[in-house]
Parts: structure tokens; C-alpha cells; sequence
């Protein structure tokens, strides 16, 4: 026996419907982040860039695989909060700093991206 929605007697239930259609969008709108949107596209090459603070290393997300994970020159800001996607669950970001000559290269092949 599965229990459904209380509903308080207090509650208008044309109220507590429009939430529950409210929060079904929400989670659906959730669901359809940055990288879902990104990932989309297949990308050969997609740094996500939400690695912590420390860290040398950015991993590849898309299809090239680990060969192409990327490595940061270390003069950039890492673990940004908040990023530039307000509905993304890790919404951080990378700061890179002209003046510092901050730059991306991948492992294998070393170009600078």
C-alpha cells in the first residue's frame, strides 16, 4: 500500500496542485543543465572546468577520452563559486588571468587550448 501527497485540510487543493506542477518543471529544468546541453553535441574535447582548488589537471568529458584530459599552467583560480549556470548542481568555475598567461594544454599532446 503506497501512501500519496498528505494534504493538509488547510491547503486548497487547487494550490497544492499547482506546486506539484511547479515543482515537476523545476526538477525537469534541473535535468536540462549545461553539461546535459553540451554533452548533447558529442563533443571530441569538453573540460568541464569544476575541479577544486589544487588541482593540475582537467577532465575530458567528451568522446577523445582520457587523452585529452587538459593541464592547467597553475596560475589559475579554481573552486569559483558561483559559476556562470544558475540552475547547474556544481555551479563553479575557473578564473583565468591574462597577466599571469593562464592557459589550458592537453596531457598527451601538449597544445595550448
Amino acid at each position: 500500500l503506497e501512501a500519496g501527497p498528505r494534504i493538509k485540510h488547510n491547503l486548497c487543493l487547487k494550490n497544492f496542485a499547482d506546486a506539484v506542477v511547479l515543482s515537476s518543471q523545476s526538477n525537469a529544468a534541473m535535468m536540462e543543465s549545461y553539461q546535459v546541453e553540451v554533452m548533447g553535441d558529442d563533443p571530441f574535447v569538453y573540460w568541464a572546468m569544476l575541479e577544486r582548488n589544487g588541482s593540475y589537471s582537467s577532465i575530458n568529458r567528451g568522446s577523445g577520452g582520457r587523452n585529452f584530459d587538459g593541464r592547467y599552467s597553475g596560475a589559475e583560480e579554481l573552486d569559483i563559486f558561483p559559476g556562470p549556470c544558475v540552475n547547474d548542481t556544481l555551479n563553479k568555475t575557473v578564473n583565468f588571468f591574462c597577466s599571469k598567461q593562464c592557459r589550458v594544454k592537453s596531457k598527451k599532446y601538449n597544445n595550448e587550448v
